[in-house]
Parts: structure tokens; sequence; C-alpha cells
């Protein structure tokens, strides 16, 4: 993806990325392209429709709507004033079936900029389809009208049926001739004989639409939408009747009723808060979730302002954050925060949103706040092991040289500097096996740690060595360090039931002043310690 088309992604996606789960569930196939007219993005429907991605990414909409249906029309130039344009257009799938769709066509603006367009495509084959019968059956027809898809009926004041189209019956179960025999009470289906003639007494003066429901011949029943016009014919009153089914309308009211619960669902019963910000910070909305997660009831959170329930060290993090999300109209990444539950302990969050400027003269921010504890203690833990030897749990290589790097430039004189090493280490692994020989190390480890001051370092630069960095201390403090260590190992050694005792060269070094580096200074100290390996090793000889 070029550069110029991955700038036009970045916008659109920026723009769909709170709409993401209705684009996806919205029963149209949808894409977004540059002003340039390239495709950049789809949902699943138009995958489903025109194919993966190889068939249309990047792709011009208009060129590749003329490879589909043969239109030369500039869809991004009639666009880019603000026109939406919508037609009827047919297809071949990629299974080879007609398909007819509506499409619509138009500007998606950032900041009043046209940052590119959308296509939105319906399946109208079915109700094509539908609507090609439904003229067949209305050719047919000899009562009434000619071309028509709801039932018509002309009602005398008896309420008995005078005249019925073939839809009428049809819609009822019944022919003609059973039609013209019934009254109203045979095929409604909510109101009573009674009630009909009560609210109906004069059906001249009738005018006005209901929605209720018939009653077919088979005894099923189905909802009707029916307009009423009252008036005389041949000096007796009647009422013209149309009747249309909105089974289908009210099954389409039903599932999107059931698909708002849904979301309402998700957001009051998801693991993530859900919250509306004022342009002053207050809370003006809070999912229900709140209790649960934090122990606040939703009035003890709404209408205060969000700083109140956020750690102090995170103040400035978080202002600045709203700020620009407001001032950019847009969020440019998530920031990460803690906030206080009811009982006053602080949990680590991820915080992300939009601005919705539904109302631009009161934009809105919709947060969502996801705990991330669990992910911060991993990153702690990771860290910690970035910065510790695992068996020993003295650091590692990496904070002793980072170490030696911040005293270069900020020298705590004296330093003194201290190289170990276990000796026959590669003996005691080889004889009695590698568990004792880590349990040396380990006691090594803590007897050098507990010889130490606070303010000194020792570590675990790998195998057999340790290094200590002793902060102002000259040789006098160094070699009274020296002699505790030893005398710790001398007492441990005593002590131990272990095979193999410990046996550990030190070598020393002092430096006071920058005429020579730490690098050296420490080298120095190495090498002492190989003098001290070979002495040590002939006293246990």
């Amino acid at each position: 993806m070029s550069d110029h088309n991955k700038t036009g992604f970045e916008d659109i996606q920026k723009q769909l990325d709170l709409f993401e789960p209705l684009i996806e569930t919205f029963n149209a196939a949808i894409c977004c392209f540059n002003p340039q007219g390239q495709i950049l993005t789809a949902n699943q429907f138009f995958i489903k429709l025109f194919g993966d991605d190889t068939e249309w990414k990047e792709k011009n909409i208009s060129n590749f709507l003329m490879d589909k249906t043969g239109s030369t029309e500039d869809i991004p130039g009639k666009i880019k004033d603000g026109n939406i344009i919508e037609n009827e257009i047919k297809i071949l799938t990629q299974t080879g079936k007609t398909t007819f769709l509506r499409s619509i066509y138009g500007p998606l603006r950032l900041d009043q900029h046209l940052i590119g367009g959308y296509a939105v495509y319906i399946d109208t084959t079915k109700s094509r389809e539908q609507e090609t019968r439904i003229r067949e059956r209305d050719n047919r027809l000899r009562a009434l009208v000619n071309v028509t898809k709801d039932g018509i009926a002309i009602i005398n004041q008896n309420h008995k049926v005078l005249e019925a189209n073939k839809q009428f019956c049809e819609m009822l179960g019944y022919n003609p001739e059973e039609a013209i025999s019934l009254h109203t009470w045979d095929w409604e289906a909510i109101y009573t004989e009674e009630q009909i003639r009560k609210a109906y007494a004069d059906l001249s003066h009738v005018n006005h639409i209901i929605e209720t429901r018939h009653r077919r011949k088979d005894g099923s029943c189905f909802d009707v939408e029916v307009s009423m016009t009252g008036t005389v014919v041949d000096g007796q009153n009647v009422v013209i009747t149309v009747c249309r089914d909105i089974s289908e309308r009210k099954e389409t009211e039903k599932a999107l009723k059931q698909s708002e619960a849904k979301f309402r669902s998700f957001v009051e019963n998801a693991s993530d808060l859900i919250f509306t910000l004022s342009n002053s910070g207050l809370i003006t909305y809070v999912s229900p979730n709140i209790t649960r997660l934090t122990g606040y009831a939703r009035d003890e959170i709404e209408g205060k302002p969000l700083l109140d329930f956020l750690h102090s060290d995170d103040h400035d993090t978080y202002q600045l954050f709203i700020e620009k999300a407001f001032k950019k109209k847009t969020v440019e990444s998530p920031i990460e925060y803690r906030i206080h539950n009811k009982k006053g302990k602080y949990t680590w969050n991820a915080l992300n949103g939009n601005i919705d400027l539904t109302n631009k003269d009161e934009p809105v921010f919709i947060g969502i706040s996801r705990n991330i504890d669990e992910r911060k203690k991993y990153e702690e833990k990771l860290h910690y092991l970035s910065q510790h030897d695992q068996l020993t749990g003295l650091y590692n290589r990496n904070p002793f040289e980072y170490e030696m790097s911040q005293l270069e430039e900020n020298p705590e004189y004296p330093l003194s500097f201290l190289s170990c090493d276990l000796n026959n280490l590669k003996k005691i692994n080889d004889t009695y096996g590698h568990p004792q020989g880590d349990e040396l190390l380990k006691a090594t480890a803590l007897l050098l740690k507990e010889s130490l001051r606070e303010q000194d370092l020792v570590a675990r630069l790998g195998g057999d060595e340790f290094a200590v960095i002793l902060k102002k201390a000259d040789e006098k403090t160094c070699s009274e360090i020296i002699e505790r260590i030893n005398k710790s190992i001398a007492k441990y050694n005593k002590e131990s039931i272990l095979s193999e005792n410990i046996q550990l060269a030190i070598g020393a070094y002092t430096v006071y002043d920058n005429n020579t580096t730490l690098k050296e200074a420490f080298k120095i100290a190495d090498d002492k310690m190989y003098i001290d390996k070979a002495r040590v090793k002939q006293t246990y000889t």
C-alpha cells in the first residue's frame, strides 16, 4: 500500500473503529475508498459478495464497478461535492449467480475535509423476485385495481364484504366466492364484533390507518396495516380498506429490537467499562458493570470528573490525553492509568475511545477502559527476568553494565570492585551433578549479598563469575568487606552438609579518580582474582 493510500486508510479507519461492530453486522456490503477512488477497506459481506481483497484491494471504485456492471460512472467525481448517489445495478457473483443490488455512494469527511467515500450495496434480488411475482398476479386482477400488492376490499355498513381483489382473498386463504360472504370479525383477530360495530357505527366518516392482526381461513394470524377510507356509494355507507401484510416489517423490527437488546446487553455486561465524558471532563454516562468492577453505583460516578477517581501520578497524562482528543476530534493512541475502586484499591487500565460529533456544539468523548492488571504483572515479571539471574536472584550482567556506565558519568569515589569466581564448579557438576553445583552457586550468591552494604551492587555475570561494585569504599573498607565474605564462607563450609565446600577466589581494586577508567579498574580486579584463584586451588589441594 502506498504512503498516500496508507494515510487515507488510517483516516478512514479512525472513523470506522467506533462503528465497526454495527458495520460488520449490518446486512449489506460496505467498502470505503480514498478521494482518488481506490478501495481501502471492506466488511465481511462485501468480501462474501465480491471475493477476497485480491479482487478489489486498491482498485478504483469506478473501474471496479465497470468491470462488474459495465457502468462508466465517475463515482469519486460525483460525490466530492457532497452528493449521494443511489441506483440499481446487476452483477454476477463469485458463484455465477445474477444478483441485483441497490447501490449507495457518498462522501466521508474528517474535520470538513474529504478523506474518501463509501459504497453500500444492498441485495435486492429476493425483493425484486417477490415484486415480479406480485406484478404477474396483479396483471390478472379483475377487480378494483389493475396493479397492487395489497389486499383491497369494499365493506358495507353491516361490515360485510361487497367486493375484494384477488390479493385480499389470497392473504386470507379464501376464494373470491367465499370472500364476499365474510364479515370483518371473521378475519379480524384482535377486535370483537361488538367492538367493531361500536367503533365503526358510521363508516362514511372513517379515515385512518391502524395496525392489527388478521386471521386466515386456516386459523393462522399475520400482522397487517389497514388503511380505511369511508365514503357513500349508491346511497349506502361503505369503507374502502387497503390491507398490507407487514409481517416482514414486523420481523425486521423484532430483529432490530433484538439487535439493540444484544448491543445494550454487551454495553451493560462487558468486562470493559464504557463511559462518556463532556468537554469539561464530567462523566455523563457509565455502563452498569461499574458496580461489579469497582463497587461504585452509577449515581456515585455520573456527574463527577473522571479525574477524581485516578491516581494522582496519572493526572497529567490523562488531562493531556482528553484535551488533545477534544481539540483534534480524534484519539491518536490509548493511555494507561490507575483508577481506584470503592475500597481505595488501584487497578491499571488502558483507556481508548473516540469523539462523537453528532452534536457539534457539544462533542462527547466515548471511552472504553480495560483492566490490564494481569498484563502489567506479566510486564513486571518480564522486566525482572531481564534484569536478574534466574538461579540466584542476583542482578545479571545488564544492570551491572548499566550501573558501570552511570558511574562513569557520575562516579562516587572512592570506588572498589570485586571480581569473584567459584572454583571447581565444572568438577562439582561433573562429579555430583548440576543440582549440587546450583546449590553452591545460590549459597555463594546469598553469602555475598549478606556481606555487602545496602548501597553496594552484586551481580552474577554468568557461570561461576560474580562481580561487586562498592560505592564510596576505599581500600580499607574494601578489605573489611572481603574479610566478612571470607568469614561467612568459612562458617558456611563448617556447617554445610554438601559434599563440596565453597572455594571463592576474590580479586579487588580501588580507584580514587578518573585517571583509571572503571572498566580498567574492574579488569585489574579480574586479573587479581585469577591470581587468588590459583592460591585458593593450592590451599584446598
